[in-house]
């Protein structure tokens, strides 16, 4: 019996070993969005009585609800002195600035009317936490973007797959600006790449830290950097992969700029998808689900495999893997108002067993189910307004002011203030999505607050940002905006 039951976790461990470097849909690209989906009132900021306040919340308190502000990310320049404020007063507090690969800056402590002010002279371009501990216990914490006052960012030019040797293909990009010392020591450490099926799985093809290959452009001489599936043991096998990367500085929590494409490795042509939706008799808003497969050509359909997603409040999960069976078992059943959205996958299954990256997706159809709140929410306005880092100039250092219909500003702390109305003055729930180069990430889980920062890490380029508001009793948004914005410097 015993060595029946140690048989057993040796096969478990086996399993989870081979599986180790494919990130599913729920932990998706985990260490590069995290930081980007914590910046609401509900996440980010611990909770904690002791707050981390800096000028550029002086400045924003004469225009936003002061609450509203104080667990959002903010900005200050580099090398331009910083001063932060940690309320209550507490002689034993240290305040660090810090960041990844060991770097720690401590602030130096003053006195002032406003509470204890620490000092800190930025001395680095990128994302770091500002944390104020007692002895070794973090007591609070707050994401701050160090801005350049030369305006240099570091910046992903493109995206390439390159197919012109079929047996190997890689995946090159160039960058267009380091603006720290050690970006240029390890430029090509400052790398990571991911190929995946988008909203199902990702597999890491290099980590940051990990040596990418290097060589000159034939026609500047700059650098490209490059992974191909002989040096990042990867192989490309039927469907519509998601290809992505991202880079950051050594000394950055979070990545500083991505770009994703998408690549068809051979496949199925001509084929088409539809979701067949069935209600359930004598439920309300219970369905059962089918996708349905045509195709002008002869298509063998014992060679397919069907997958279900689901869009909600939660944003874009897995209802079911891919499996044979074209219908979903269990009959969904929406259990409160909003937009559902069911969408129907197909794949070829895998050629064999030693396949290192799964088939992905050879075509995607959709079915929307709309159920009405009684509340009747709707969003009236969705405007935009930024809070400049100005060297010096401005109130506190920053300049507030809204910004002109379609656009953004690029590296400073925008503020997407949405108005929406409803029946019966019910609570409202507000949430924002933002797609850039084939990338769609949230800002923040749904909240209370009608005020959602978003900070655009791109030099330019277009933006969609998707506006979402429902109420307490809903499952799904129930009103959304699509606000289509260009960033500029």
């Amino acid at each position: 019996m015993h060595k029946k039951i140690a048989l057993t976790l040796i096969f478990i461990i086996i399993l989870t070993l081979a599986n180790k470097q494919i990130i599913m849909s729920n932990a998706l690209l985990k260490n590069d969005s995290k930081e980007e989906t914590k910046i609401s009132s509900e996440s980010f900021l611990n909770k904690s009585s002791v707050q981390i306040t800096t000028d550029m919340d002086k400045t924003l308190s004469n225009y936003l609800t002061y609450s509203s502000i104080l667990n959002f990310p903010v900005t200050v320049l580099n090398p331009k002195e910083a001063n932060i404020y940690v309320t209550p007063a507490d002689k034993n507090y240290t305040v660090k600035i810090i960041g990844d690969n060991g770097y720690e800056r401590t602030a130096i402590k003053s006195s002032d009317k406003d509470g204890e002010r620490y000092c800190w002279l930025p001395d680095k371009v990128g994302i770091f936490k500002i944390v104020v501990m007692k002895g070794n216990d973090v007591l609070s914490q707050r994401k701050v973007y160090v801005n350049n006052v030369n305006n240099k960012y570091l910046q992903l030019e493109y995206i390439q797959v390159d197919t012109q040797n079929p047996s190997n293909i890689a995946i090159k990009t160039k960058v267009s600006d380091l603006p720290n010392i050690e970006d240029k020591l390890y430029k090509n450490k400052i790398f990571k790449f991911v190929v995946g099926e988008k909203d199902m799985w990702y597999k890491t093809i290099k980590n940051y830290g990990d040596i990418v290959q290097e060589e000159k452009s034939r026609c500047n001489n700059k650098s490209i950097y490059k992974v191909d599936e002989n040096e990042g043991n990867f192989k490309f096998n039927s469907g519509i992969y998601h290809v992505g990367v991202f880079a950051k500085s050594p000394s950055s929590i979070e990545y500083e700029d991505t770009k994703f494409t998408f690549y068809k490795k051979q496949g199925l042509n001509n084929i088409s998808l539809k979701i067949e939706a069935t209600p359930v008799e004598g439920e309300l808003n219970k369905y059962k689900f089918k996708i349905l497969v045509t195709s002008p050509e002869t298509l063998d359909t014992s060679n397919l495999e069907y997958a279900f997603l689901l869009w909600d409040e939660h944003g874009m999960t897995k209802l079911r893997d891919y499996s044979e069976n074209n219908e979903l078992e269990a009959p969904f059943k929406a259990y409160g108002a909003g937009r559902y959205v069911i969408y129907g996958r197909v794949r070829q299954k895998p050629s064999s067993p030693e396949q290192n990256l799964p088939n992905s997706y050879e075509a995607e159809a959709s079915y929307v189910l709309d159920i009405k709140s009684q509340n009747n929410v709707e969003i009236k306005d969705a405007k935009i307004t930024v809070c400049e880092a100005k060297n010096g100039l401005g109130n506190n250092g920053y300049i507030y002011h809204e910004l002109k219909n379609g656009k953004v500003k690029s590296h400073e702390m925008n503020y997407i203030i949405i108005t929406a109305q409803s029946n019966n003055n019910a609570t409202l729930y507000y949430k924002a999505y933002v797609s850039h180069d084939n990338y769609f990430y949230s800002l923040c889980d749904y909240t209370t607050n009608n005020i959602i920062p978003f900070y655009p890490k791109k030099d330019s380029g277009e933006y969609k940002i998707t506006v979402l508001v429902k109420d307490a009793y809903s499952n799904s948004d129930n009103d959304r905006k699509v606000l289509s914005v260009s960033v500029e410097k």
